[in-house]
């Protein structure tokens, strides 16, 4: 993957893989949406990576203005379709996603996705039927 920090990151699933991959680009200057139709899974990623940014702080490991600029790079939603008004470089899909579960699913355009990372790649495909 070649990315620029201009590009926005969109990460589906927040769970362990899902917070890990948000906190990596945020904290790397990406903007980054982190979308999961579970409200409190999303609450959890959040307050997670606000407390190993925070730790960092602590340990004197990561800056106390690099770490709230990472927070504030940082975005959850509960829907897809915010997220593609705010344009997809990169799409991590860390979980299955169903139209009928994440909104905004079907309006999403291939074309205007640069890169889609996923396991396994072909079923994420037919899943999104592309």
């Amino acid at each position: 993957m070649t990315a620029s920090k201009q590009d926005k990151v969109v990460v589906v699933g927040a769970g362990l893989m899902g917070t890990g991959i948000a906190h990596a680009f945020a904290s790397s200057g990406f903007t980054t949406v982190l979308v999961d139709s579970n409200a409190d899974a999303l609450q959890r990623a959040q307050q997670a990576i606000g407390k190993i940014l925070d730790d960092g702080v602590k340990l004197g490991k990561v800056a106390a203005d690099a770490a709230d600029a990472a927070k504030a790079r940082l975005t959850v939603r509960t829907d897809l379709t915010g997220a593609l008004g705010f344009g997809i470089d990169c799409l991590f899909l860390t979980r299955g996603i169903h139209s009928e579960e994440f909104e905004g699913i079907d309006q999403l355009d291939p074309a205007s996705v640069k890169e889609l990372f996923g396991h396994p790649p072909r079923a994420l495909m037919r899943e999104l039927k592309w």
